[in-house]
């Protein structure tokens, strides 16, 4: 048994034992139903491969290049469908339609496995290539950008084999292909590629699993803005910032509107407030719900002026929503507190101003910004 036996006999196996995997993950991963579908069907074309039938050589190699052009087109479904991309069916159809009629006008008129081989070979490069196209939305990650340049380097892989076999022919036939170096570099590196596939899309998944995890940990599921945990998280990135303000915000009346119109009504109330706050802050701060109708705005580079201003134009966005039912036509506000951290200041010490002065806010009678700039001052100076 040569080189090539031994790669073709154990292609199919790895082959197959990968589509379990993505099999056992498709309920869970969206693509990864396609992934297992592309391992399995490339576990059939090499186990046709390494099975002699003398009888049937040209359909059985035809239908060996289909298998081979069907699991990478697979491949690229998946991760088209991975990251919510337009699926190119079509496209894909076509080609592997056009390259198998080129590949059996190769081998039934001019007898030749040569460009039979060649002409698969450029298809599954394109396919690659169209995988690879796939995955350019993703390259921030530093996974999926190990899957984009495997792809690309066995479009290069193939795309140089290809040359090569049509300048320098190895005289291959149907019953002879695998006892060429041809056929050695080509299973090794199909092997290659195959492996670092699987193992770089399953670790892929796994931190895509992780950072979900830890998304779902920060997120107050209400809201949709952080919770607690998330934007202490998040404050500990940015400790050693200049200019950290911390705006509280909380809703006025909050109890009336839960025992007046259900905790369902309540709950709209907080969900709608956090999309507000999320809007009107943006990108320039992070917004976390902290308790249960308390909201918490953290920002850094801003002065004592920017902050109440920006506070300022939240009061006016809550008093100037319109609510659906059944708070229709009413009139909700909410009370603002402003501090700024000073030196080595604690998160939690800011926090706390701050949350004097919202006290202060509703004291005077809500619906107001209370930013105390003569005390932050003696703060700073101490």
């Amino acid at each position: 048994m040569n080189a090539a036996d031994l790669l073709i006999w154990f292609l199919p196996l790895m082959c197959a034992a990968a589509g379990g995997v993505f099999l056992l993950l498709s309920t869970q991963v969206r693509g990864a139903r396609w992934w297992s579908f592309a391992y399995l069907v490339a576990a059939l074309g090499f186990a046709s491969m390494a099975t002699p039938l003398p009888y049937l050589q040209i359909p059985k190699a035809l239908l060996e290049d289909a298998t081979v052009l069907l699991a990478i087109a697979a491949m690229s479904r998946g991760l088209a469908l991975r990251f919510e991309q337009p699926v190119q069916d079509r496209m894909a159809g076509a080609l592997i339609a056009a390259t198998i009629a080129a590949a059996s006008v190769a081998l039934i008129v001019y007898d030749s496995v040569t460009w039979e081989i060649a002409y698969v070979q450029m298809a599954c490069a394109a396919l690659q290539l169209l995988g690879a196209w796939h995955l350019r939305v993703a390259l921030h990650k530093p996974a999926y950008r190990a899957l984009f340049f495997v792809q690309l380097a066995l479009v290069l892989v193939l795309t140089g084999q290809t040359i090569y076999g049509v300048i320098y022919p190895q005289g291959l036939t149907l019953d002879g292909w695998r006892d060429t170096p041809w056929a050695v570099l080509f299973m090794a590196s199909v092997t290659l590629f195959s492996l670092l596939f699987a193992l770089t899309a399953l670790v892929a998944v796994c931190l895509d699993a992780i950072e979900m995890l830890r998304q779902t940990a920060a997120t107050d599921p209400l809201s949709g803005v952080f919770n607690r945990r998330g934007l202490e998280e998040r404050v500990t990135q940015k400790a050693g910032s200049r200019g950290t303000a911390v705006i509280l915000a909380d809703i006025d009346h909050f109890k009336a509107i839960n025992d007046g119109y259900g905790h369902a009504t309540g709950d709209m109330v907080i969900a709608t407030l956090g999309r507000l706050i999320q809007s009107t802050v943006g990108t320039i701060g992070s917004v976390a719900r902290i308790g249960g109708e308390e909201f918490a705005v953290h920002l850094t580079a801003v002065s004592g002026a920017e902050a109440q201003a920006l506070a300022e134009t939240l009061r006016q966005a809550v008093a100037t929503a319109k609510w659906p039912s059944p708070l229709e036509g009413r009139r909700l506000t909410a009370s603002f507190g402003v501090a700024l951290a000073h030196g080595e200041e604690l998160f939690g010490e800011t926090l706390l101003r701050a949350d004097r002065n919202l006290y202060a806010a509703k004291h005077a009678g809500r619906n107001r910004v209370v930013f105390r700039a003569a005390a932050e001052a003696q703060v700073a100076a101490a």
